[in-house]
């Protein structure tokens, strides 16, 4: 049985200006403006956003928060062990925090909210560690709650005050028999916003963009002079804001690769992501489907393929 501990204490301060067209809650302003210079003012040059002087603030105050940690790990028998740990932290907001009129003062540049410069994280884990001459498992339960103070740069005068909960459990093994290699992994997540000091009619919808489940699997086969390989990697569907109205629908991705070992220093190898050209979105900056049909959305790359040859000297 082994036990251990840590204990950490993070202290600094921020001093300066900030500046912004949105810091003072309002619009962000636009102008018409011939940026190519080319005489003409087109579609995208009559709406260019520009800083108003006097948009400014000073930046004046301090943070200091303490970080612990416990855990123990019990081995059952020689292949298997139980452990447990819960920690307790935080982290430093940065610029962000500061474009919310609720959170400093713009004229003293001081935090008129206590606890806007950190935000606190807890989480408590548990589980069972397994490993045998040929295979490994590892799976984990765990719990975390998680507060975010934040402003929405895509959204200037949107902020977020909110306090998250998860709990799940987390799988990842891995089968080594020499010829043929396996590892795969999946977290199972249910998340909730459990507070929400700005909105509260999110209280209790899933956080954006938190799928229920991800995984990945990577098989490998060794063949003489020649491994071969290909990996998946999927998640389920997402909300794609905190209002839970529209969803980023689940993809998976598959990938290959081959190594050609001809020679004692030359190797040719060949790597394609995603390979069947999958088409997967990650995040979008529409809680529902706009009047004219068309949702703004990040998509993942396509298909991308590459061939090298590696000489070592």
């Amino acid at each position: 049985m082994s036990i251990g501990a840590s204990v950490r204490y993070d202290l600094g301060n921020a001093t300066g200006v900030i500046a912004g067209s949105d810091l003072y809650g309002k619009p962000i302003p636009l102008t018409s403006r011939d940026i190519n210079g080319d005489g003409v003012i087109s579609p995208a040059e009559e709406r260019v956003a520009y800083f108003p002087a006097g948009f400014a603030a000073p930046v004046d105050y301090d943070w200091h928060y303490v970080s612990y940690s416990s855990g123990i790990n019990f081995r059952l028998a020689e292949p298997s062990a139980v452990f447990a740990r819960y920690s307790r932290g935080g982290r430093t907001n940065a610029d962000r925090l500061l474009f919310n009129p609720a959170n400093m003062s713009l004229v003293t540049g001081r935090l008129t909210k206590s606890n806007a410069a950190v935000d606190r994280v807890e989480q408590v884990e548990g589980g069972l560690k397994f490993r045998q001459a040929h295979t490994r498992l590892d799976l984990t339960g765990f719990w975390a709650r998680t507060g975010e103070q934040n402003a929405e740069s895509t959204h200037p005068g949107v902020f977020v005050d909110r306090v998250y909960c998860a709990h799940g459990v987390e799988a990842e093994g891995s089968l080594d028999l020499g010829v043929f290699r396996l590892s795969a992994g999946g977290t199972y997540t249910d998340s909730k916003i459990v507070a929400d000091q700005i909105k509260p009619a999110t209280i209790g919808n899933v956080p954006r963009r938190q799928a229920r489940f991800i995984y990945q699997a990577t098989p490998e086969l060794a063949l003489g002079p020649v491994e071969l390989g290909a990996n998946v990697v999927g998640t389920t569907s997402s909300f794609t804001d905190d209002t839970n109205q529209l969803k980023l629908p689940a993809f998976a991705t598959v990938g290959a690769f081959a190594t050609w070992h001809l020679g004692e220093r030359l190797q040719l190898s060949v790597n394609s992501n995603n390979l069947l050209d999958r088409l997967g979105f990650t995040e979008s900056e529409d809680a529902t489907t706009p009047a004219n049909g068309i949702v703004r959305a990040r998509a993942i790359n396509g298909r991308t393929t590459s061939l090298a040859l590696r000489l070592l000297l």
